[in-house]
């Protein structure tokens, strides 16, 4: 077993260059001249065209198979001297699935934060869909409706921090950790106001505050170089 001259990490006996940091792996003692690496797979494998499977048309099928469900609700609803209520459900979940899957494949550029805005807005409707045919409204405008625009919230703060090339990894785990302990307080003050009692939302702070302590602190050690280092080294991160 060798170890990188570069950053010390632990080198498989066929590797040819560091897997973290690419530095060349030089070994005069290896058959094949120094740093020269038996090849892993023959020329026959390494010739043979590889075929890559379209995402978009697995996606297509797999919501052409989910379209069944919709279509035997919809007769059944038909048969039954009800109103058509059941597949208007079904239907609702194949659009919100479709929006969330089948929108990112069709469109060219990707734009997450528009993504997140559109995925939001659709789970909206299906829980206003849900609320209209079950005279749910109350808990719709105050638990629902803020629970997801807190979520949304949460994943537009979460790509922007994993989008930011110039932030350490750490702090990147580190940001994350609190905006976790942030969704967690908002989510516990919605709650309290849903059931009436405190706003306060103690149980909330059980997993808050060890989630903002371990943040800040990777955030902090993620600046100083020492710990980078470190982290790197052991965490390949």
């Amino acid at each position: 077993m060798s170890y990188c001259v570069h950053c010390g990490v632990k080198l498989a006996d066929s590797a040819a260059s560091c897997p973290l940091c690419g530095t060349p792996v030089v070994d005069p003692g290896r058959p094949g001249g120094a740093g020269a690496a038996a090849p892993m797979f023959s020329e026959r494998d390494e010739d043979r065209t590889v075929k890559r499977i379209n995402p978009r048309f697995v996606a297509s099928m797999v919501f052409a198979v989910l379209a069944v469900p919709f279509a035997v609700t919809a007769i059944v609803d038909l048969c039954v001297p009800a109103k058509l209520t059941w597949a208007l459900y079904v239907l609702g979940g194949l659009i919100l699935a479709w929006v969330l899957v089948m929108l990112p494949l069709h469109l060219p550029k990707r734009r997450p934060y528009l993504f997140l805005l559109v995925d939001g807005a659709a789970a909206v409707a299906m829980l206003a869909l849900v609320a209209a045919f079950n005279h749910g409204w109350r808990w719709f405008l105050i638990l629902g409706l803020p629970c997801t625009a807190v979520a949304m919230g949460a994943a537009l703060m979460a790509s922007f921090v994993l989008r930011r090339r110039t932030v350490p990894s750490g702090a990147k785990v580190g940001w994350l950790l609190v905006i976790a302990a942030v969704t967690v307080m908002c989510v516990g003050v919605v709650v309290g106001l849903y059931q009436g009692g405190s706003v306060l939302p103690v149980w909330g702070w059980a997993s808050a505050i060890p989630c903002v302590v371990l943040g800040m602190l990777l955030v902090i050690l993620s600046y100083n170089d020492r710990f980078a280092a470190w982290a790197e080294r052991r965490l390949f991160i």
